[in-house]
């Protein structure tokens, strides 16, 4: 199997129950951003956050926590349908 490319980890993101628990930084489940590319509008890429059924609806989480480029984090609410 080959190696995981270094941009994958460095694009990690971590699921919450709530935005609260995700600004707090507390326990949380992790899964990795990937990005593909648009098969014919060049520059343009589709982003999909992966993860295990059991995290999202079992646990309940589906709040998105993220490092920014800048250091800081942001905090993306998503419904578990999503």
């Amino acid at each position: 199997m080959p190696r995981v490319p270094q941009e994958l980890f460095d694009a990690s993101f971590y699921l919450y129950p709530s935005a609260e628990t995700a600004k707090a930084g507390g326990q949380a489940g992790g899964d990795r951003f990937f990005s593909v590319p648009h098969p014919t509008i060049q520059g343009t890429i589709f982003v999909y956050a992966v993860s295990n059924s059991h995290v999202v609806h079992a646990l309940g989480c589906s709040v998105i926590r993220v490092n920014t480029i800048l250091g800081g984090t942001d905090v993306i609410e998503l419904d578990p349908a999503q």
